[in-house]
């Protein structure tokens, strides 16, 4: 654990929006056992993006170079049968 001294305002609200981000990490299985320290860096590496309606992240058949965490809004996934 980390106790941190606020210096004002500012510092409580980055503090607050860091745990919210970790806390939503966890909610994936992929990250749930990790400890905050892991998860620190982790989080750090990740790009937070906003898309417009219809964007489409991947197409069948191509490779993936991103994975997405969706934090909120909904996604589709459409599967085209041959």
């Amino acid at each position: 654990m980390v106790l941190k001294i606020f210096e004002n305002n500012e510092d409580r609200v980055y503090k607050k929006r860091d745990e919210e981000n970790l806390d939503f990490l966890k909610t994936f299985n992929l990250f749930s056992h990790l400890s905050n320290s892991k998860l620190n860096q982790i989080y750090f590496q990740l790009e937070k993006r906003t898309f417009q309606k219809n964007h489409v992240f991947y197409r069948e058949g191509q490779p993936a170079d991103n994975i997405y965490f969706i934090k909120s809004g909904e996604v589709e996934v459409v599967i085209y049968n041959s």
